[in-house]
C-alpha cells in the first residue's frame, strides 16, 4: 500500500510538472504550447493562464441548459399530460444542443439555418419555442438573434 501511495504521489508530480513546463513555454511564447494549451481550453495573458473564450462561452452554455433542464424536471407537480409534455421538451432540447454544436463555424456561432431547421422542429413537437429560444439562443450571434428576433436582442 505505501509504495502504491508513492507511485501515486511521483506520478501526480510528473504531471504537475510537465504541465508547469508546458505553461512555462506557452508564457515564452512557444507555438506548440500554446496550442496545446488552446487544446484543453486555455490561453496565456501576461504570466496568468486563463480560460479561452471559447470555453467560458461553451460553460455557460452548459450551465445555461443545466439550469433549464433542471427547471423542467422540477415541475413534478403538474398532471400527467404534463408530465408526457416535459419529458418530450428534455428529450427534445438533449438532442438539439449536440446537432447545434456541430454547427458551429470558425466565429464560434451556431449556423442560423440549424437553428432554425431545429427550433422549426422543436415547435412541431413542443408547440412552443419560449425554452429552445431561451436554452440556445446564446449560441447565435448578436446580429442573427437580432435578424431572426431570438432570444436577447440588441437595444
Amino acid at each position: 500500500a505505501s509504495q502504491l501511495l508513492d507511485a501515486n504521489l511521483d506520478l501526480k508530480e510528473g504531471m504537475l510538472k510537465a504541465a508547469a513546463d508546458v505553461i512555462k513555454d506557452a508564457q515564452a511564447g512557444r507555438k506548440e504550447a500554446l496550442a496545446a494549451l488552446k487544446d484543453i481550453g486555455l490561453t496565456v495573458v501576461g504570466n496568468q493562464v486563463v480560460p479561452t473564450l471559447a470555453a467560458i462561452k461553451e460553460e455557460r452554455r452548459v450551465e445555461e441548459f443545466e439550469r433549464v433542464q433542471t427547471r423542467l424536471e422540477s415541475e413534478a407537480t403538474e398532471p400527467a399530460v404534463s408530465e408526457k409534455l416535459r419529458a418530450s421538451k428534455i428529450e427534445a432540447l438533449a438532442k438539439a444542443g449536440p446537432e447545434l454544436n456541430k454547427s458551429k463555424g470558425t466565429d464560434g456561432y451556431v449556423n442560423p439555418n440549424e437553428y432554425l431547421r431545429l427550433r422549426n422542429d422543436y415547435v412541431q413537437v413542443i408547440g412552443d419555442v419560449s425554452e429552445f429560444d431561451e436554452v440556445f439562443s446564446p449560441l447565435l450571434s448578436e446580429d442573427e438573434r437580432f435578424n431572426l428576433g431570438v432570444g436577447k436582442i440588441r437595444l
